[in-house]
């Protein structure tokens, strides 16, 4: 049986949670990005939506992934548990949609097009794991109101999230059970309390990109109380030359990217690969003309830039590539070309669940 636990809030500054990268939203927004999908007949259709809220009104773009076309749109309300907008798109066709809050996370309901049968059309949240991954300052509150302080670390590899909490008095203790559906993260923890041990099981609700809000409370006695967390920024990474790249911008940075180059001969698409190491930027671009490899790619804070050798008919061009990360996640900037011939350049990630 346990003694008494006359002082165990210590080890409640293990308790810790997480958040993403990325829309920033509360209970009541819907400001940020989702993924609005759309039934027609046997086939889902999924597009890119992106929100921006004004009191009970809204604006956007309706983005369609494949070729980046974005159809942007004002008018749209919400008011008692509906969203409703309307979308112009360039055939001239109207959409416009009426869709219930189901959650935080999710709205359905219907798409009407001019002259057609209603098709069923849900939006969510465009969250990732990713959202959890990271570092956290945790506040965990006992039954008398005292605060403990802690730091929460949260990975993921191939699938499986893991953990760690630490705080001063009692070291790093592995996490257990760690699990996050979009919504809620749920993990269990033991610790030392005075010689005996004690299982606690938190869950907390993502309340916005770098806060999460929950109660913690011990498997096998009635003790329970309050905590949050919030996602710490991460440290600045310094060359000797006084330049910086913050980590979380070298990892939104990296991987690939879908890009399209307005030149004098109309669009152009391109595939970029990116891997940071510092502030060397390396890679390869894929064309219609092959493959090349990027050179004398650096990155200073959000800006990037890169070469690489194109092919045409009449042989080799170096092309230069300078873009900044946008807070959207888009990859924004130009092209040139010796003798002053460029145009503008714009990436994006796809976005994942």
């Amino acid at each position: 049986m346990l003694q008494p636990i006359r002082s165990p809030w210590i080890l409640l500054s293990f308790l810790a949670c997480l958040s993403h990268p990325c829309s920033a939203f509360t209970d009541d927004s819907i400001s940020g990005r989702w993924k609005f999908s759309i039934q027609i007949e046997e086939q889902i259709k999924e597009y890119d939506l992106v929100l921006e809220q004004d009191g009970n009104k809204f604006s956007g773009e309706l983005i369609t992934p494949r070729g980046g076309r974005k159809d942007a749109f004002e008018g749209g309300s919400i008011e008692g548990g509906w969203l409703k907008f309307e979308v112009k798109l360039e055939a001239g066709e109207a959409c416009a949609c009426e869709l219930e809050k189901k959650s935080a996370w999710t709205f359905e309901g219907k798409l009407l097009v001019s002259g057609r049968s209603p098709f069923p059309a849900v939006i969510t949240r465009a969250i990732s794991r990713d959202a959890v991954v990271g570092r956290w300052s945790v506040v965990s509150i006992n039954t008398d109101g005292k605060e403990f302080p802690s730091t929460l670390e949260l990975a993921e590899k191939s699938g499986v999230l893991t953990g760690t909490s630490t705080s001063r008095e009692l070291g790093t203790i592995v996490l257990e059970k760690v699990s996050f559906d979009g919504e809620k993260l749920e993990f269990e923890l033991t610790l030392p309390i005075e010689g005996n041990k004690v299982s606690f099981r938190i869950v907390a609700e993502l309340r916005k990109p770098d806060k999460l809000e929950g109660r913690w409370k011990t498997r096998d006695a009635d003790f329970s109380g309050d905590w949050t967390a919030t996602r710490e920024v991460s440290p600045v990474a310094a060359s000797p030359a006084g330049k910086t790249v913050q980590p979380l911008v070298a990892k939104a940075l990296s991987g690939k990217w879908h890009a399209i180059a307005e030149t004098p001969g109309g669009k152009k698409a391109i595939v970029i690969e990116l891997a940071l190491d510092g502030e060397k930027v390396s890679g390869k671009t894929h064309t219609s003309r092959g493959a090349a490899e990027l050179k004398g790619g650096k990155v200073a804070g959000k800006k990037v830039e890169f070469s690489f050798l194109y092919k045409m008919d009449e042989g080799e061009v170096e092309v230069k590539v300078e873009a900044e990360l946008q807070e959207d996640g888009v990859l924004k900037g130009s092209w040139s070309i010796p003798g002053g011939a460029g145009g503008s350049f714009l990436g994006m990630k796809p976005v994942l669940l």
